[in-house]
């Protein structure tokens, strides 16, 4: 009996040295989120932290903390913490920042999905792995369904940090061309919206429309003339820059 007692106030004291471990790391993935979101700056080292600390996680802390949770987003019969916060929220700090983005547009997404496609199967590898010590308390149909809803999500994850870093940390030097503003919009939907038109671009031979903020809306005239950089891309993703200049 003793023994029995013993053995389990050493696993309490193991849960509860992990749950201290799991809310200190969660809190740092939210920092990490805030910062990226309303200041990343410096931006690189920003995106970089973001795209690195979940991966450390994912690296270290089955090694150490064997009963943390590492997909398992929120159980209340288990005792056992999660990181599942920590791995989620720097990833949904970079998709908000690359929906932020304004003047960027992407023109092939091609290699972002066939890179997107490399990643599945050892994702698909992880995520069944930790099942089986996540989900334990789950039937296997319940199992297959977490790990196809956690592989949609990795998979969205992975494919924005791609065209992320793709952008962020292209040196290529840009081919310039110019264009011009041919109209201004204003689209009411569930938030209003504002958008510039740009002429052909003699280089890339397409009319875009570019989302602006509601500032450089009103700033901006019909007829004003902006540049384009057209970069290739870290990943061979090539992109476009509007730089937008005042008369």
């Amino acid at each position: 009996m003793v023994k029995y007692t013993t053995k389990s106030q050493h696993q309490l004291h193991k849960i509860s040295h992990s749950k201290r471990v799991t809310n200190i790391l969660n809190f740092i993935a939210f920092l990490l989120f805030l910062w990226i979101v309303f200041y990343p700056y410096p931006a690189k080292l920003a995106i970089v932290s973001g795209l690195l600390f979940p991966i450390i996680l994912v690296i270290t802390i089955p090694k150490r903390y064997s009963l943390v949770r590492i997909i398992d987003w929120h159980n209340e019969r288990s005792p056992y913490p999660s990181i599942s916060a920590a791995l989620i929220l720097p990833h949904m700090g970079i998709l908000i920042r690359l929906a932020t983005f304004e003047h960027l547009k992407v023109l092939d997404y091609t290699n972002a999905q066939i890179y997107t496609v490399i990643f599945v199967p050892f994702l698909l590898y992880f995520l069944i792995k930790r099942a089986f010590l996540d989900y334990s308390y789950l039937t296997i149909t319940k199992r297959i369904l977490r790990v196809i809803a956690h592989l949609i999500l990795m998979i969205v994850f992975i494919y924005y940090d791609i065209i992320v870093v793709n952008c962020l940390f292209d040196y290529s030097q840009p081919t310039i061309s110019s264009s011009t503003i041919v109209d201004k919009q204003i689209i009411e939907k569930d938030e209003t919206e504002y958008f510039i038109y740009l002429d052909k671009i003699d280089t890339l031979k397409f009319y875009e429309e570019v989302h602006v903020p509601k500032s450089v809306y009103y700033e901006l005239k019909v007829s004003q003339e902006v540049s384009i950089h057209l970069k290739k891309g870290l990943f061979y993703i090539p992109w476009i820059q509007i730089i937008l200049q005042e008369e």
